[in-house]
């Protein structure tokens, strides 16, 4: 064999060795994302987002809590079933979840499955449904109150839902939160603290179409998840959608930023810091801080939040302020 034919043959191992390690790195890739992806997390059973263990569904949490509601509802769009934040038919019966992931999360009734439970949010109480009985939960859901199962512990766990006010105050940027700690001292019993909303109104630089600042706050705790968060988004009141008509509609903030701390009951007392840094020319800033759940579900105790907002670069920092 001569040297010409030796190195063409080698070339010709050569290559085959390294399209063997490129398809086997990319068959390892996608192997990778498919057992990391979310959408494996997550199914659908009886009309309900199912996940197989509270691990999966913190890995869910975690992984939506760091992406906008855009993209939060553009990946759970392809799941067939309708969400509580989606519906509107049921205002009177649900509890009024604000964490907005949650809402997105529990289907329209406010039910959600992880693991081997069901839980149920229905008016004031929470429920806890053991085994996953799917008998239990449309026994609950036909009658709340008046069902007989709900007295039976060997199935059903009721916890009662005592919610507090929260308010965003008026006259500066500083926000702060201290939630029903005291009542959680009481078995059976969840604090949950109603959000508070702050919008800020001011007119475009140009065009002086209105535009405005919507501040949310909440603090919540269930047994299945833990959450406290505020959020800033930018709104103008234009033209859009498919017939052109006006309404408030997503649009960019100049500038926004949330900062601060809270303090959060998990085997002790801990303070927890958080910065989103200044950030520009996006529609929504929002900061979520949820622990989920693992044996103890942890308890949100206080939030302390500072934000900062500009609408457009010539606008004043508020123009005046509306509380509803």
């Amino acid at each position: 064999m001569t040297r010409k034919t030796k190195n063409t043959v080698l070339s010709f191992i050569m290559s085959g060795m390294l399209l063997g390690t490129i398809a086997s790195c990319k068959k390892d890739s996608k192997q990778s994302l498919s057992d990391n992806s979310i959408e494996s997390e997550t199914l659908v059973k009886n009309g309900m987002l199912s996940f197989k263990s509270q691990e999966n569904f913190n890995t869910v949490i975690k992984h939506y809590n760091a992406i906008s509601l855009k993209d939060v509802d553009a990946e759970l769009s392809s799941l067939n079933y309708q969400s509580l934040a989606k519906d509107t038919l049921n205002e009177n019966r649900i509890a009024d979840v604000k964490d907005p992931v949650i809402r997105r999360l529990l289907n329209k009734d406010g039910a959600i499955n992880i693991g081997d439970k069901i839980y149920f949010i229905f008016a004031d109480r929470e429920y806890t449904i053991k085994n996953a009985d799917f008998d239990v939960y449309k026994d609950l859901k036909a009658n709340g109150q008046n069902s007989t199962v709900r007295t039976d512990t060997s199935k059903v766990i009721e916890k009662i839902i005592v919610s507090g006010s929260l308010n965003v105050k008026s006259d500066g940027r500083n926000l702060s939160v201290m939630s029903l700690s005291s009542g959680l001292k009481k078995p059976g019993t969840l604090a949950v603290l109603s959000g508070g909303t702050q919008v800020n109104y001011s007119n475009e630089y140009d065009n002086g179409r209105p535009e405005r600042v919507k501040i949310f706050a909440w603090a919540e705790n269930y047994t299945f998840s833990s959450s406290c968060g505020v959020s800033l988004i930018g709104e103008a009141y234009r033209k859009g959608g498919a017939f052109g008509s006006r309404s408030w509609r997503e649009d960019p903030m100049y500038y926004s930023r949330i900062y601060g701390s809270y303090t959060i009951t998990h085997y002790g007392i801990f303070t927890r810091s958080f910065d989103t840094g200044g950030q520009s020319l996006i529609s929504e800033c929002r900061n979520t801080f949820s622990d989920g759940s693992s044996g103890i579900t942890p308890v949100i105790n206080t939030l302390n939040a500072t934000y900062e907002w500009r609408k457009a670069p010539q606008n004043p920092q508020e123009s005046f302020i509306k509380n509803f």
